[in-house]
């Protein structure tokens, strides 16, 4: 009977938790069950308490019940994850933390278990994208690395280790090991340059840019472009990233091609590339046909064109520095007989466009040695010079995701683990006031708990709502930016009243073209926040307005005349999870997902405040119509 009334009491404080709570012995048979629990699994209360645990468990988690039931013996409690059976054969994935309580005179299990499917469908996406990144490093060839300066600790990425042919289960994550494995890759002379400019990088911060052959442990030779830069904070150093690249094609193309010239010293007429020569006044005395196929200029015409008529005004100086120099070389007597130079110039095409152009240069010599021209052969690398770019561009867009992955990484695990720590601590204070009977105290700990499962619910959703952005979007439309703030301000008419904030839409905001839900999103969010830090002001006001433009851009501001940030802060507001003042209500995501909205709808967001007590304004830029189309024409464009 006490145990009974014991088990009423229990559950009356229990059934309202979000999180399943549960009492079951060592066999697992259930003595208890919160309502959450019979939810949770879809079964009725009867159905549930004439289960047993491993009816319930999954294959994969029932495997393991007696190794954890041993653990939990031996230390009292336990934390994991498990797989449960609902009622309708599905799975659902838990996080449980499981404690030895009194159960009258026995030792039973209470266990606490939350439903974590989001934050799995969260780590996948997380997953899904570390392999996207990992794909593109394999197509391009391109290994990352990071040395920790403080924790002298280095980490590579999957592409790095496939360029050694290292499995990376031979080294221990982090280890120096990795610096030793790879430096015996290189030529003596090279490991002593890269060694040294590895360690000037990470002590001084000079960065270094080098190209080296390569052989790896498997014994395969090839070139490496590899780059170190530093990461400072404070003055000094901290880490530095750098990557290692495969450069054996290009390495390969540039010795054919130096093969290929020193084996000819004039091309057939046919070629790709056109050839060229001047008199040592600089007057064109020959060019080859080829000339028509990348400037558009017959033979004819190219040679009755003077420098500047050939060269961009840039191009004309560089050229004319190189001539001079190099026949004062020669009027010295100075240099190899031999010697070509290679330079490159913007020339004009016929339809006024410019194409880059390298030109392998050399003189033509009497018998005697003595120069009596220039030869030269030039070559179209206007791709080439793009593929350099937009390789460059990937590689910085590579390394903001790096970094970004990493800091959403401790991020979410700092701001998970924290209602955690609460729920373990208040369920050792919830086996000592159960043995103690305070019934007061068992629902405050229970209170606790809830709060901090609530919270790691809120958590949740928040990462799933901004993992969406960008991922799944609304139909794009045309939108006045008034009529969205209305509605945005009607959304919040509640606390808009009770703070007595007047809210003044400017009739001539633009119209845009965008995704109406999220816009309506970026309003709510900056009309909020500036209503809830209006502060103690005693005529407050919110007004939003247009401001001209930036970069082409209309600029749209939401100005108060709150409590106002520091200009230390300004930046620091957009960072997830980011809240200056920790009482105050909410996760710290709204500014996040602000940001990320206007990111990708190809705008830039930012705080104007003069401080403390001075207000704030949130503006942003936006594209005002996508490149083709309008309002009126009812098309659906795109930007």
């Amino acid at each position: 009977m006490e145990n009974d009334a014991y088990v009423r009491i229990l559950a009356q404080i229990a059934d309202n938790a979000p999180a399943s709570i549960t009492v079951h012995d060592f066999s697992g048979t259930f003595l208890y069950a919160n309502e959450a629990t019979f939810r949770l699994h879809g079964y009725t209360r009867e159905e549930f308490m004439e289960k047993n645990l491993r009816e319930i468990d999954a294959p994969q988690s029932a495997g393991h019940i007696a190794e954890r039931m041993e653990q939990i013996k031996r230390e009292g409690e336990s934390e994991f994850e498990v797989s449960h059976i609902r009622k309708d054969g599905s799975e659902v994935p838990l996080h449980v933390l499981v404690k030895i309580v009194k159960w009258g005179e026995t030792d039973v299990l209470l266990s606490i278990a939350t439903d974590i499917s989001e934050r799995k469908k969260t780590e996948k996406a997380l997953r899904e994208r570390e392999e996207l990144l990992n794909a593109t490093q394999q197509l391009s060839r391109v290994g990352g690395w990071v040395w920790d300066v403080l924790a002298q600790t280095m980490s590579w990425t999957e592409e790095t280790y496939r360029i050694h042919d290292i499995d990376p289960r031979e080294i221990p994550p982090g280890s120096t090991e990795h610096i030793t494995r790879s430096l015996v890759c290189y030529g003596e002379t090279d490991r002593d340059r890269i060694r040294e400019s590895f360690r000037r990088c990470a002590d001084a911060g000079i960065p270094y840019d080098l190209e080296v052959p390569f052989t790896s442990v498997a014994g395969r030779q090839v070139w490496v472009r590899t780059i170190g830069r530093p990461v400072f904070q404070d003055g000094r150093v901290i880490r530095v990233i750098g990557i290692i690249m495969d450069i054996t094609d290009r390495k390969q193309g540039e010795e054919a091609l130096r093969q290929s010239e020193e084996r000819y010293r004039l091309i057939a007429e046919n070629t790709a590339d056109y050839i060229w020569t001047f008199d040592l006044d600089l007057n064109l005395t020959y060019i080859s046909p080829a000339v028509r196929k990348i400037r558009g200029f017959s033979a004819e015409e190219a040679i009755a064109q003077s420098l500047d008529q050939v060269l961009t005004p840039e191009s004309l100086g560089k050229a004319s520095a190189f001539f001079r120099e190099e026949l004062a070389r020669e009027a010295a007597g100075d240099g190899d007989p031999g010697r070509k130079r290679v330079f490159e110039t913007e020339e004009y095409r016929k339809d006024g466009s410019t194409v880059l152009i390298e030109n392998i240069v050399t003189f033509l010599r009497d018998p005697g040695g003595a120069p009596t021209g220039i030869l030269g052969i030039s070559r179209d690398i206007t791709d080439r010079k793009r593929g350099d770019e937009d390789r460059e561009s990937l590689m910085r867009e590579l390394s903001a995701k790096n970094a970004e992955l990493e800091r959403f990484t401790y991020t979410v695990s700092h701001d998970l683990k924290s209602p955690l720590i609460t729920i373990r601590g208040f369920l050792g204070f919830l086996e000592e006031d159960m043995a103690s009977g305070d019934i007061q105290r068992l629902r405050e700990d229970i209170s606790r708990i809830d709060s901090a499962t609530e919270k790691i619910q809120q958590l949740i959703d928040a990462l799933l709502e901004l993992s969406r952005i960008g991922r799944i979007a609304n139909p794009h439309e045309w939108v006045p930016l008034s009529e969205i703030a209305g509605e945005a301000a009607d959304l919040l008419e509640g606390p808009i009243q009770a703070r007595g904030v007047p809210v003044l839409i400017a009739p001539d905001l633009p119209v845009v073209y965008a995704d109406r839900p999220r816009l309506r999103e970026v309003f709510t969010n900056l009309i909020e926040n500036a209503v809830k830090f209006m502060g103690d002001q005693q005529e407050p006001c919110i007004r939003i307005e247009t401001r001209g433009e930036s970069e082409g851009y209309p600029v749209v501001c939401i100005r108060d005349n709150g409590i106002g940030i520091d200009p230390a802060h300004h930046e620091q507001v957009f960072s997830l999870f980011s809240k200056l003042d920790p009482v105050t209500p909410g996760t710290g995501i709204g500014l996040s997902l602000v940001r990320r909205i206007i990111d990708v709808h190809g705008g830039r967001i930012w705080l104007e405040s003069g401080g403390t007590g001075k207000g704030s304004a949130f503006c942003f830029t936006f594209p005002k119509r996508p490149a083709s189309g309008s309002p009126e024409s009812g098309e659906d464009l795109k930007y």
